[in-house]
């Protein structure tokens, strides 16, 4: 007969018809087997202790390669775990593929060479051009919904009903499709200028300037938004002004080329939004003050048998001009100013 019991917390042990003998006449009073049932449960000890100093000493030296994987594990986790969980719910991302596939049915069909052609006279590096221009004037006209879905102040969310968090999802989506379509555009334009050979030549033009210091901004700040979980105020602070030089950059690229029109509504979307925003602080009351309290949850450390008191939200009471009533589910944006004491 076997069976398994734990002895003071230890691992579990096999027990013999020995030790049920003597578990036996412990249940049925024999107090003068006591000594030796302490005894047992000594030897017991003794030889689990040892047990288990074996095991480990057998163990250790394949506990290095577990270990590697293990992280090799995590790591690989920590890398995709951010990308799931930023994934757009299903309605978004049934409307991201439809937007996808229809850029991707504009960007593939109709390309019609023209022979002669008085502008591009080289023929070989012609379908390249045709590529480079298709590419670079979708992702031109995308722009007005870039600048518009990041906006907190888009008029778009009032007749469909969308949350903010759902115009940002699109305006990740659409930057980040415009940016392949950027960089498409300017591939094909390099591979062009290859084939005729005239870099150094186009590079004393200002456009041509002007589109390298903007697509070298946008590619900053696509590696710096990597690292915009770890450093939001840098991330955002920086991305203004990366934005701000990509917006110049491309106005003067396409000032002579076209499609002007559509950088200077993107333009005014995004100074409008900035103007909206001051209007509505101003009418709030300006600048306010709050006073702050630091809300904690009791949490048990059961390794230190500790009561502790972890912070868990900060409640904040301002006095605003009272122009607009809060309700369940509002939320307001708040700039903290300076630095102050909370209780």
């Amino acid at each position: 007969m076997t069976g398994f019991y734990p002895i003071r917390n230890t691992f579990p042990r096999k027990v013999t018809v020995e030790d049920n003998i003597e578990l036996a006449k412990l249940e049925n009073g024999k107090e003068d087997q006591s000594d030796e049932v302490l005894e047992h449960e000594q030897q017991l000890e003794v030889t689990q202790e040892e047990d288990k100093q074996q095991s480990d000493e057998t163990q250790e030296p394949q506990q290095h390669q577990p270990l590697l994987k293990k992280s090799r594990k995590t790591m690989i986790k920590n890398f995709i775990r951010p990308i799931v969980t930023k994934m757009p719910i299903r309605v978004h991302s049934i409307v991201i593929i439809i937007y996808i596939f229809l850029l991707l049915i504009l960007c593939c069909i109709n390309y019609e060479p023209y022979s002669p052609n008085n502008v591009f006279h080289c023929s070989k590096g012609y379908r390249y051009v045709a590529y480079a221009d298709r590419t670079g004037i979708i992702g031109t006209i995308q722009l007005p919904l870039v600048y518009l879905f990041s906006s907190r102040n888009n008029f778009i969310m009032y007749p469909t009903g969308l949350s903010y968090r759902a115009f940002q999802v699109f305006h990740k989506w659409t930057s980040r499709i415009v940016f392949v379509l950027f960089v498409l555009h300017g591939a094909f334009y390099l591979v062009y200028i290859d084939v005729k050979g005239d870099y150094i030549h186009r590079w004393g033009l200002t456009k041509f300037r002007a589109a390298n210091a903007a697509f070298f901004s946008l590619v900053a700040t696509v590696i710096w938004s990597f690292y915009r979980d770890k450093a939001y105020e840098w991330f955002k602070m920086t991305h203004k002004v990366l934005m701000i030089i990509f917006t110049i950059g491309i106005w003067y690229h396409c000032l002579t080329l076209g499609w002007i029109e559509y950088i200077a509504l993107s333009f005014s979307i995004w100074a409008f939004e900035y103007i909206l925003r001051i209007g509505r602080i101003l009418v709030s009351g300006g600048t306010l003050k709050a006073n702050c309290k630091v809300l904690y949850e009791a949490s048990f450390d059961e390794e230190n048998n500790e009561l502790l008191h972890v912070p868990h939200s900060i409640r904040m009471e301002v006095n605003h001009s009272g122009w607009w009533k809060a309700y369940p589910g509002a939320y307001c944006w708040l700039y903290v100013l300076q630095k102050s004491r909370m209780g």
